[in-house]
């Protein structure tokens, strides 16, 4: 028994909705994110080295980058029916922000009685993550770069 249901979201059209809408609380970590200034010390990810490396080497473009999970769940007690999901946070939102549902990326579902084959499952996504990456740009955002 392999996958019942795989649903891929229109990721593109997800994110600038989740942009657009947070544009000024992305704007305003952005300028701490810029700064290296982690007041707060949450030792976020924005204020590591590794961050920090990224923004350098692209000359401190306005980057949206994403974190992405992946988890499963059982469905019911009384099948072996499960739900995976694959999705994503954007790392320039505040970490309080980040995490709520509304600003989650939801890029993938798989359906199925057996853990889905990742490569196969996740190959669709992926592409759609590489094929934003390569345009550069959000069409509809010229200042934000995936």
């Amino acid at each position: 028994m392999g996958s019942i249901f795989r649903y891929d979201t229109d990721l593109e059209n997800i994110l600038k909705k989740i942009i657009l809408r947070a544009s000024s609380d992305i704007s305003e970590y952005r300028t701490k994110i810029h700064s290296n200034e982690d007041f707060e010390q949450t030792n976020d990810i924005p204020f590591r080295k590794v961050y920090q490396d990224l923004l350098k080497a692209n000359n401190y473009q306005n980057l949206i980058s994403l974190l992405l999970h992946v988890d499963g769940i059982n469905l019911s007690n009384s099948s072996k029916l499960k739900l995976w999901m694959l999705t994503g946070s954007v790392i320039e939102l505040p970490p309080k922000l980040r995490s709520r549902r509304f600003n989650m990326v939801v890029l993938s579902i798989w359906i199925g009685y057996t853990i889905p084959p990742v490569k196969i499952w996740l190959a669709s996504s992926m592409n759609r993550l590489q094929s934003l990456k390569r345009k550069g740009k959000i069409r509809a955002y010229h200042t934000y770069k995936i």
